[in-house]
């Protein structure tokens, strides 16, 4: 994958819930939709519960969150040492006490991609009775926000414009998900794969992004 300059970075797992699981959308993020999952911005530390925060990847998300990442303290290390752009470190919190964790960091992605082709891919909108209505078990009973989310894609499309100035790690401005839940796709630069590679560090997915064509979803 010489040639290959950016990648789809997913989860090969996801290891436990955020805490607590019954109110934990609205104390970790500001502005947070119950009916789509779409929010402004976080605004508080994640919490584990003990049982849930030991795993032996290098890098891990837990249930619900597929745009917040989780790193061995080693991991901050080396990409702060190599200068990958477009990241800052805050604590993960153990549950009951409230205390940082000393073995868990949060990697939070600060960079912000545009572009991302969507035209062919399925749309959810915030609404009364939208896109998935029909596959409802309780419906929403609102407030709705009114925002567009996607079914997030199995191959990617990004113009290679869009990229120019990215950061190493970026995420996406469009929002992908379907449900109650939603998230930013996650892009990392050919230095963040090759730091990946060079310490075979576990847990992550890795595809290839491509420049030209749409984005897609396998059924």
């Amino acid at each position: 994958m010489a040639s290959v300059r950016w990648f789809d970075m997913g989860a090969k797992g996801h290891h436990g819930y955020p805490q607590p699981e019954s109110s934990w959308a609205d104390q970790t993020y500001k502005g947070h939709c119950d009916c789509c999952g779409v929010y402004e911005s976080q605004v508080a530390p994640f919490r584990f519960r003990k049982s849930n925060r030991v795993t032996h990847s290098h890098f891990r998300q837990l249930n619900w969150v597929f745009d917040a990442w989780f790193v061995a303290p080693e991991v901050e290390s080396v990409l702060r040492k190599n200068r990958i752009a477009g990241i800052d470190f805050c604590a993960a919190l153990d549950h009951k006490s409230g205390q940082p964790l000393d073995n868990l960091r949060q990697l939070i992605i600060t960079g912000v991609i545009k572009g991302v082709d969507t035209s062919e891919l399925p749309t959810v909108t915030c609404k009364p009775f939208n896109e998935e209505a029909d596959t409802y078990t309780v419906p929403p009973t609102g407030p709705f926000c009114g925002k567009v989310k996607y079914h997030p894609p199995t191959s990617i499309v990004i113009p290679e414009q869009a990229l120019s100035d990215a950061a190493d790690l970026s995420l996406t401005a469009a929002w992908f998900g379907s449900g109650f839940g939603a998230w930013h796709g996650t892009i990392a630069s050919q230095k963040f794969f090759d730091i990946v590679q060079a310490h075979g560090w576990r847990g992550l997915e890795l595809s290839p992004i491509f420049h030209s064509g749409h984005s897609k979803r396998a059924v």
